[in-house]
This record gives C-alpha cells, structure tokens and sequence, in this order.
C-alpha cells in the first residue's frame, strides 16, 4: 500500500474516533479495515502527516483548515472537468457561504499553494 493510502486510512479511523487512539489501538483498527502496515511505518507516516497530531501518547485527526477546504474544493473541480483554466466562483460553489474566501483570501490561499495561478477576472489556472 502506498504512503496515501495508509494515511488516508488513519485519518477515516481518527475520524471515527475524535477522542484520539494510541499508536497500537490505530494499528489494530487500521488492521481490522484490511490496511497492512508495520506499526514503526505508520508512527513514520503520523509523525510527517499534517492532517493530524500527536495529544500526549494519543493520535488526533487534525483540524482541517479553511484553506484546505478552499483548495480541496478547486482541486476537485478542475478534476472532475479536466479543465486547467476555470473561474473560482464555479469552483467554489460546493462550500458553504460561510467557507467561501473574499476576493483577497482567495489571493492569498492560492498564491501560498503554489497549486493554482490566479489570473484576471478571477479565473484560476491550475499548475503542472
């Protein structure tokens, strides 16, 4: 299993647990779900993962941000129409109001990822 997948797992289980698991109740969870890892390879994977945190000797699910939602969402649109250059009011369609970045927010959260260019008119262009 690839590096992704293993994480992906973690966090599906640290969802289902908001109280946080130690590092062998995650295994064994993880286990369970069919996820085959070396518990010295997933303590590896947590420790360099920015989608959750280490409380005391318990493993969270972290918090994930409002620009994470942003960029989630633009990615996932150009994604699903296989277009690199898109208007971000199309894209950001599917998040709520409230998560929904002002013009400068939007600047400024797609300048620090490096995933997308914001162009005139605010269309965006995706990278690579």
């Amino acid at each position: 299993m690839t590096e992704g997948v293993i994480e992906a797992a973690a966090v599906a289980v640290l969802a289902d647990h908001p109280e946080g698991l130690t590092l062998g109740e995650l295994h064994l969870w993880l286990g369970e779900r069919g996820v085959r890892v070396q518990p010295f390879e997933l303590e590896a994977l947590l420790l360099l993962s920015d989608r959750v945190r280490e409380v005391g000797v318990q493993w969270r699910r972290g918090e994930v941000g409002r620009a994470e939602l942003v960029l989630e969402a633009l990615q996932r649109h150009a994604d699903a129409t296989g277009r690199s250059l898109f208007r971000a009011e199309t894209a950001l369609q599917t998040l709520p109001l409230e998560l929904r970045p002002t013009q400068d927010e939007l600047a400024s959260i797609v300048l620090q990822s490096g995933r997308f260019e914001l162009l005139k008119n605010n269309m965006l262009r995706r990278r690579g």
